[in-house]
């Protein structure tokens, strides 16, 4: 199976674009490594996303975004790419661990990776001698 598009990434805006893609027919996959719903999952409660004004977890957002772009027939599987490559005919070849996908058009959706905050503590008063 060739799909139209691609969406490396499964957090919220990937899987946004698998709502709009996937609602406006092409055939649409979703790749994600790890948990759908990227870094909002971890989150305890969500009180600024347009549409839920009752205040979901992370957790309850993402499934429901995920429900929404499957209703219209979003695939989505759990896999990490470890290559892509071009292909004849402007087709684009995505190779995981377990599978390869031909598809028309990637979008990247990766997201980011939160910062570590290195704080510099001084010594206690008893580690000085």
């Amino acid at each position: 199976m060739i799909y139209d598009v691609a969406i490396i990434g499964g957090g919220p805006a990937g899987m946004s674009a698998a709502i709009y893609a996937a609602r406006g027919g092409m055939k649409t996959l979703v790749i994600e490594k790890i948990a759908y719903g990227g870094q909002a999952i971890k989150t305890y409660e969500i009180d600024n996303y347009p549409g839920f004004a009752n205040n979901p977890t992370g957790e309850e957002l993402s499934k429901a975004i995920e429900e929404h772009a499957r209703k219209f027939g979003a695939t989505f599987v759990s896999e990490n790419v470890k290559s892509i490559e071009n292909a004849e005919y402007g087709i684009k070849v995505i190779h995981t661990r377990r599978n390869t996908y031909m598809v028309k058009s990637i979008i990247f959706a990766t997201g980011a990776v939160p910062k570590t905050c290195l704080l510099y503590t001084s010594p206690s008063p008893r580690d000085i001698s």
